[in-house]
């Protein structure tokens, strides 16, 4: 979603004139992003970070909290910007607050939540690029075939692209 050269930048459409690698214009970051996720892990935690700081990126994320198997420290969020509880927040809240905030993509991993689909749909409605996350390289079972059949119906209304993992 970014194109840039020296001294423009344009971000889903946008036009930041004057602004390069990054940098910010009138003090609002060149980009920003809204995140629904299902539960951050130290590994996503490091690359948001990475990401803040290289393209001072700011944040709007929504997450599930830690499951007991897998306990995290909450200060690992104390830098990437606002963190909130999804079990805290209905739908139309979420929407509100998302667009609210005037996001230049949307980063959804938490298919499993019809409301942040919903999210995902009416931002992409709204001409925000939406790509959505996997956690998992493709294998080929049973459920990753399954979810292939019901994503013409399920997914594609929401999203534009699939961000998947891979070999380094």
């Amino acid at each position: 979603f970014m194109h840039s050269t020296d001294t423009d930048m344009t971000v889903s459409g946008r036009e930041t004139a004057g602004v390069a690698h990054g940098g910010s214009s009138q003090g609002r970051p060149v980009r920003r992003v809204a995140i629904l996720y299902s539960r951050l892990a130290a590994y996503m935690v490091a690359c948001l970070r990475a990401l803040r700081e290289t393209y001072d990126v700011e944040l709007l994320i929504y997450q599930y909290p830690p499951a007991d198997e897998a306990p995290y420290d909450r200060a690992l969020f104390d830098e990437l910007g606002t963190v909130l509880d999804r079990t805290q927040h209905g739908d139309e809240e979420i929407l509100a607050r998302v667009r609210a905030f005037d996001p230049d993509a949307m980063y959804i991993v938490g298919w499993m939540d019809r409301g942040y689909l919903n999210v995902a749909r009416a931002l992409r409605n709204d001409g925000v690029p939406v790509i959505a996350g996997c956690d998992r390289q493709w294998a080929g079972t049973w459920r990753q075939r399954l979810g292939q059949l019901a994503a013409p119906w399920y997914l594609h209304r929401s999203i534009d692209g699939v961000g998947v993992p891979g070999e380094r």
